[in-house]
């Protein structure tokens, strides 16, 4: 992972539940810190790897890990979307 880059594309890549909580385990380690887009569209990625992913990413006041705190989320498949909504 490029600790440098802002964008980052994983679209299309055969990206399932293990791909994105191994994902999830690199950030929380620094991976992609500063990172402000990621495309994950067009993977299959299933409710319980996106759930990993959003802990990972979730806020640390809002009990989460906090990583990849300079990212803009425009546009998010809906497994991720479903675990935005228990953040509020």
């Amino acid at each position: 992972m490029c600790h440098m880059c802002h964008a980052q594309k994983l679209y299309n890549n055969d990206i399932g539940d293990a791909g994105i909580e191994a994902l999830a385990k690199a950030t929380i380690n620094g991976a992609m810190a500063n990172v402000t887009f990621l495309d994950l569209s067009v993977n299959q990625i299933g409710d319980n790897g996106m759930a990993a992913f959003a802990q990972a990413i979730k806020p640390t006041s809002e009990g989460g890990s906090g990583a990849m705190a300079h990212l803009q989320v425009s546009s998010l498949p809906n497994a991720l979307n479903r675990c935005l909504e228990t953040w509020h």
